[in-house]
């Protein structure tokens, strides 16, 4: 059978959520259950998904498809090609999207065969202009196929609920993580977090454990616009040490140096609660990754906390920045 009808005829998902595969040459269904590491692969889409989402990041939500790939939007329009997806989505992110949050949590991952399975996901949305003061809930369809050893999406559909349709266990999840309420999606449209905020102390304790706190007199800054944050600081009390010679630096007066400050710059998102952070640009390369960042986040009035836990520079603890609004 050819292959792109076998890719059609698994793509054929009803809105029932069954799937039509076509029969081997026994005659029968593959039930392949597909290894853990096949349903984790597949699982960390979700993960990507949300964090490319919430960092406004579409050309890493379109790498999620197949270059072929199909979406089609609630609205019942069909866009085909991963370059028509990213591009769509990023219109819509400029606009009514650009300030929303979406959560997303796994309702059912089938395998059809070795090389592909159908997801379908639970999905709430706050900080839409088009609805600023209630959360948007959707159902999503996805075939993701295996293609040279990755998995990725080559079909999806998104289906938006009514709402009189009652949550099911999926929603109730994600409502127990405080994101399927007005008052998260108020504070998604609001852009609190932006403006400039100056560094005044930091902190580190074992989880559970009591704060050590550091304060911060070198200071350093926190820049936020409405897509884009950077920051800069100085660590330790002491000055910055100055080179003999400005021009030609020794080694161990660079080495001191670098170790001196923290930098990063990137797109980040923010509901309210906690501050995503996508790490485009980091001091150390490591960092680098394309991983985006958490950080718990409490706010009074003109001064804000920062809570990063199990960061990747301080395994197995939290670090704390507190910052003070300046602009």
């Amino acid at each position: 059978m050819n292959l792109g009808v076998v890719r059609i005829m698994a793509a054929a998902v009803t809105f029932a959520g069954l799937v039509v595969v076509p029969a081997d040459a026994a005659g029968q269904r593959d039930q392949s259950p597909g290894s853990a590491g096949d349903r984790e692969k597949i699982t960390a889409i979700l993960g990507r998904w949300e964090d490319a989402w919430n960092t406004h990041d579409m050309a890493a939500f379109a790498s999620l498809f197949h270059e072929d790939g199909v979406w089609v939007l609630w609205t019942g329009e069909v866009w085909t090609g991963r370059r028509v997806i990213e591009e769509g989505h990023a219109a819509v992110h400029k606009t009514i999207f650009r300030n929303s949050i979406q959560r997303e949590h796994l309702e059912d991952l089938t395998f059809v065969g070795p090389d592909a399975a159908v997801v379908r996901f639970c999905s709430v949305l706050t900080g839409s202009e088009q609805s600023p003061h209630e959360p948007i809930r959707s159902r999503k369809f996805l075939v993701v196929t295996r293609r040279q050893g990755v998995w990725k999406m080559s079909w999806g559909q998104n289906t938006r609920l009514r709402n009189d349709v009652p949550d099911s266990a999926c929603f109730a999840t994600l409502r127990k993580r405080g994101l399927h309420n007005t008052a998260v999606a108020t504070a998604s449209v609001a852009p609190s977090i932006q403006g400039t905020w100056r560094l005044v102390e930091t902190a580190v304790r074992l989880p559970g454990g009591a704060w050590e706190t550091r304060p911060a007199p070198q200071g350093g800054l926190f820049v936020f616009t409405a897509r884009h944050y950077s920051y800069f600081y100085v660590r330790g009390s002491e000055p910055r040490a100055r080179f003999a010679d400005a021009n030609k630096p020794a080694p161990a007066e660079m080495a001191a140096a670098y170790d001196s400050f923290i930098a990063g710059a990137g797109a980040y998102g923010f509901d309210g609660r906690t501050l995503m952070l996508k790490a485009d640009f980091r001091k150390n390369p490591n960092e680098m990754t394309g991983e985006t960042w958490q950080w718990e986040t409490q706010m009074e009035g003109d001064t804000v906390r920062f809570v990063f836990v199990n960061p990747p520079f301080l395994p197995g603890r939290e670090w704390r920045l507190t910052v003070e609004r300046i602009e």
